[in-house]
């Protein structure tokens, strides 16, 4: 049962995480500006049997580097998107505060942070604060979507063309070079 139908499954779950590695590798390109070459994959002689194809996908390191970047990738995009949202979110609520913070309710022993930190206490201040949040993080904006949008095409570039790379640098390295 594992040989016949788990080895098959594995096999197909490699070649469906090549499949998205190849997508991401075209949407890399354009964010790092440099067009990601697709490594060289492992295959099976031709005329090979099933058994012999299957093992060839399973035995294949790149199809395992594919696989990872499937996990790797989802923990970096959750944060991504966390860090995106996020930013947005303060920078389009720091700049509309004045049209809603009359309705947050406050009661007597609520201290805002502008009190906290000493910039006095009131709407003043308060209004004064967030919007200041609001312009820096709206200012900002586009570095940080720029930032993690790097982030995630160099892990990306990393995992699924770093060891491409590597072997090309390696085969057009002269030989006999004593460093």
């Amino acid at each position: 049962m594992v040989v016949g139908i788990g080895l098959p499954v594995m096999a197909g779950a490699m070649l469906l995480a090549r499949v998205f590695a190849d997508l991401d590798r075209v949407a890399v390109g354009p964010v790092l500006g440099t067009a990601q070459a697709r490594p060289r994959y492992q295959s099976a002689a031709p005329g090979a049997g099933v058994f012999k194809r299957v093992v060839a996908v399973i035995g294949d390191s790149q199809s395992w580097l594919d696989a990872m970047h499937a996990l790797v990738k989802f923990i970096v995009s959750i944060f991504a998107f966390t860090v995106t949202v996020g930013w947005w979110a303060a920078a389009l609520g720091g700049l509309t505060c004045w049209a809603w913070d009359w309705a947050i309710p406050r009661g007597p022993d609520n201290v805002d942070l502008n009190t906290m930190i000493g910039l006095g206490s009131g709407t003043g201040p308060r209004l004064l604060m967030y919007i200041a949040v609001g312009v820096f993080c709206a200012l900002s904006l586009p570095m940080v979507v720029r930032g993690v949008a790097l982030l995630q095409a160099n892990v990306s570039r990393m995992m699924l063309t770093g060891v491409a790379s590597a072997r090309e640098s390696a085969m057009k390295a002269p030989s006999g070079f004593i460093g």
